[in-house]
C-alpha cells in the first residue's frame, strides 16, 4: 500500500501525501459496506469492504504511527478522518 509506505517516511510531506490517500479511502468507504474504489496511485480498482480497511488499519497499528513519535502541527490535522473513521 503506498500511502503506508509514504507515512513511514521521515518527509513531512510524503507523509501527508500518505494521509491524504488515507483520508481518501475512508471517505469512500463512510457509510458503505463495501466499495469499488479507483486507486489515486493507479488505474487499478479495488474492492473491499469497511471492516477490511478498517482491519487493515488497526493490523498496521495506525495509532503507533500516528502518535508514536513526536507530533507535528500539519500531520495532526490530516488525523482526523482517519480517527472518526476509526470510531
Amino acid at each position: 500500500e503506498i500511502g503506508l509506505k509514504f507515512i513511514q517516511t521521515p518527509f513531512i510531506n510524503k507523509r501527508i501525501e500518505g494521509l491524504n490517500i488515507l483520508n481518501w479511502k475512508a471517505d469512500q468507504l463512510k457509510g458503505k459496506k463495501t466499495g469499488q474504489l479507483e486507486s489515486k496511485a493507479s488505474n487499478d480498482s479495488l474492492e473491499f469492504s469497511k471492516e477490511d480497511f478498517l482491519g487493515w488499519l488497526m493490523s498496521i497499528n495506525i495509532y503507533d504511527l500516528f502518535f508514536g513519535e513526536s507530533l507535528h502541527p500539519e500531520l495532526t490535522k490530516k488525523y482526523l478522518p482517519i480517527l472518526s473513521f476509526l470510531y
